[in-house]
Protein backbone atom coordinates (compact mmCIF):
# COMPACT_ATOMS: atom_id res chain seq x y z
CA UNK A 1 0.00 0.00 0.00
CA UNK A 2 1.05 3.58 -0.66
CA UNK A 3 0.55 6.80 1.28
CA UNK A 4 0.17 10.17 -0.41
CA UNK A 5 0.45 13.64 1.10
CA UNK A 6 -1.69 16.32 -0.57
CA UNK A 7 -1.07 19.98 0.19
CA UNK A 8 -2.75 23.08 -1.18
CA UNK A 9 -2.53 26.82 -0.75
CA UNK A 10 -5.26 28.39 1.30
CA UNK A 11 -8.06 29.95 -0.69
CA UNK A 12 -8.90 33.53 0.28
CA UNK A 13 -11.92 33.59 2.59
CA UNK A 14 -12.03 29.80 2.96
CA UNK A 15 -12.55 28.34 6.42
CA UNK A 16 -13.00 24.71 5.37
CA UNK A 17 -12.07 22.28 2.60
CA UNK A 18 -13.61 19.13 1.12
CA UNK A 19 -11.50 16.43 -0.52
CA UNK A 20 -13.21 13.95 -2.84
CA UNK A 21 -11.38 10.79 -3.92
CA UNK A 22 -12.61 8.78 -6.93
CA UNK A 23 -11.23 6.09 -9.18
CA UNK A 24 -10.89 6.67 -12.95
CA UNK A 25 -14.42 5.32 -13.46
CA UNK A 26 -15.51 8.27 -11.27
CA UNK A 27 -16.72 5.92 -8.54
CA UNK A 28 -16.63 7.71 -5.19
CA UNK A 29 -14.05 6.23 -2.83
CA UNK A 30 -14.17 8.84 -0.06
CA UNK A 31 -15.28 12.35 0.82
CA UNK A 32 -13.68 14.17 3.75
CA UNK A 33 -14.32 17.63 5.17
CA UNK A 34 -11.53 19.50 6.93
CA UNK A 35 -11.31 22.72 8.86
CA UNK A 36 -8.90 25.47 7.92
CA UNK A 37 -5.92 23.24 7.09
CA UNK A 38 -3.89 22.97 3.91
CA UNK A 39 -2.67 19.35 3.82
CA UNK A 40 -3.68 15.79 4.56
CA UNK A 41 -2.38 12.26 4.18
CA UNK A 42 -4.19 9.64 2.09
CA UNK A 43 -3.46 6.09 3.27
CA UNK A 44 -3.82 2.60 1.82
CA UNK A 45 -3.69 3.46 -1.87
CA UNK A 46 -3.33 0.39 -4.07
CA UNK A 47 -0.25 -0.02 -6.28
CA UNK A 48 -0.49 0.93 -9.99
CA UNK A 49 -3.96 2.49 -9.63
CA UNK A 50 -4.90 5.97 -10.80
CA UNK A 51 -7.03 8.14 -8.52
CA UNK A 52 -8.81 11.45 -9.03
CA UNK A 53 -8.57 13.87 -6.11
CA UNK A 54 -10.68 17.03 -6.10
CA UNK A 55 -10.40 19.75 -3.46
CA UNK A 56 -13.15 22.31 -2.81
CA UNK A 57 -12.99 25.38 -0.61
CA UNK A 58 -15.81 26.60 1.59
CA UNK A 59 -16.82 29.03 4.30
CA UNK A 60 -19.69 29.37 6.76
CA UNK A 61 -22.12 29.36 3.80
CA UNK A 62 -20.97 25.91 2.60
CA UNK A 63 -18.80 24.65 -0.25
CA UNK A 64 -18.59 26.03 -3.77
CA UNK A 65 -18.82 22.70 -5.61
CA UNK A 66 -18.47 24.40 -9.00
CA UNK A 67 -14.90 25.55 -8.29
CA UNK A 68 -13.02 22.39 -7.34
CA UNK A 69 -9.51 21.63 -8.57
CA UNK A 70 -8.68 18.07 -9.60
CA UNK A 71 -5.59 15.96 -10.15
CA UNK A 72 -5.13 12.42 -11.40
CA UNK A 73 -2.55 10.73 -9.22
CA UNK A 74 -1.19 7.23 -9.68
CA UNK A 75 0.77 5.03 -7.31
CA UNK A 76 3.09 4.33 -10.24
CA UNK A 77 6.19 6.54 -9.68
CA UNK A 78 6.56 7.91 -13.22
CA UNK A 79 2.86 8.68 -13.65
CA UNK A 80 2.66 10.35 -10.23
CA UNK A 81 5.45 12.74 -11.11
CA UNK A 82 3.97 13.51 -14.53
CA UNK A 83 0.49 14.07 -13.09
CA UNK A 84 1.83 16.23 -10.30
CA UNK A 85 3.88 18.34 -12.70
CA UNK A 86 0.95 18.84 -15.09
CA UNK A 87 -1.43 19.63 -12.23
CA UNK A 88 1.04 22.04 -10.65
CA UNK A 89 1.31 23.98 -13.90
CA UNK A 90 -2.48 24.19 -14.34
CA UNK A 91 -3.61 24.77 -10.76
CA UNK A 92 -0.55 26.01 -8.85
CA UNK A 93 -2.64 28.68 -7.15
CA UNK A 94 -4.65 25.99 -5.36
CA UNK A 95 -2.67 22.76 -4.89
CA UNK A 96 0.97 23.07 -3.94
CA UNK A 97 2.30 19.52 -4.18
CA UNK A 98 1.69 15.85 -3.81
CA UNK A 99 4.24 13.39 -2.56
CA UNK A 100 4.43 9.60 -2.67
CA UNK A 101 5.78 7.72 0.36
Amino acid sequence: MTTLELSWQSSEGATQYRLIQKDLNKTLISSNDFGNINSTFIYNLEQSIQYIFTIYSGNENGFDLSEGRSAIISTDCWFSFFSFFSFFILFSSFLVFSKKY
